[in-house]
């Protein structure tokens, strides 16, 4: 039997509230020539039974339960367990819309030279507010920003496994901003894109953002960042773009709770 072009990836940590939205959403996709690898990391709600559950329904899920490893680990599993060219990643709080991977992968069929494809998305938070994010399109633009600020919607993403390979992998000794951090090791392996088509419907915590816990992981991002990336080539930094995308990071976990929250509020009406 052939190997699917794509491999799904989803690595589950008691997800129970919307796995089953999540789950089906990809399977609901136009585009059929994937497996779907679902890992329980060691949930301790009913997450685990949901994903089997599913898995008994479609022969193109495959189920792996392990103990709790943690997103960076649990994804790079996957991804080395997945059979397919290309991985797309998939969350189990969000919603792939039915066209999205058909969308992708057309793109990626046109454009060899793409080893990176993210998509536009609906950001939706717990009180019910949206908001559309368009991120730019083009190499050149996202290359530019990439180092200092994130330029792709995490579970929106399509790329190709074996650049995935080349650039390392996720950085497991990183607790948030994975993702961020390894697209700018994808960028050295060829050219990147996201597409003009709102494709993915991202959930978005609202208390559990702003509290200190979140809070110092985004900190330690911000000295992890500097260390891997600026510290050696501090010459090629671009003091402006630095303070413009870096400061607000930093002062994030200063800012009193209550100053956070209306901001926040602010940004959904």
């Amino acid at each position: 039997m052939p190997f699917p072009a794509l491999s799904v990836i989803m690595a589950v940590y008691n997800g129970e509230p919307h796995l089953d939205e999540a789950i089906q959403s990809i399977l609901n996709q136009t585009y059929k020539d994937f497996e779907f690898i679902v890992i329980n990391d060691g949930s301790t709600d009913g997450s685990g039974e949901i994903i089997n559950l599913f898995g008994e329904k479609d022969n193109r899920i495959v189920v792996v339960h392990q103990e709790n490893m943690g997103l960076a680990r649990s994804l790079n599993k996957g991804i080395r367990l997945a059979k397919g060219d290309y991985i797309a990643r998939q969350d189990a709080d969000d919603v792939s819309f039915p066209g999205r991977l058909e969308k992708q992968m057309t793109f990626l069929k046109h454009h060899r030279d793409v080893v990176l494809c993210g998509a536009w998305f609906e950001e939706v938070n717990e009180g019910g507010g949206r908001k559309i994010r368009r991120y730019p399109l083009e190499d050149r633009v996202l290359r530019r920003n990439l180092k200092y600020i994130n330029q792709f919607c995490h579970p929106s993403v399509v790329f190709e496994k074996q650049a995935f390979l080349r650039a390392g992998a996720y950085d497991e000794r990183f607790c948030t901003g994975q993702d961020f951090e390894l697209w700018i090791r994808m960028a050295e392996q060829g050219a990147i894109a996201n597409i003009p088509e709102i494709c993915v419907k991202k959930r978005i915590g609202f208390d559990t953002t702003i509290s200190w816990k979140k809070r110092k992981m985004k900190l330690l991002l911000w000295r992890q960042m500097f260390e891997k990336h600026f510290k050696r080539d501090i010459k090629e930094v671009n003091p402006l773009k630095f303070i413009r995308y870096y400061l607000p990071l930093l002062a994030y976990g200063y800012l009193p709770v209550g100053v956070l929250k209306l901001v926040r509020r602010a940004r959904y009406r």
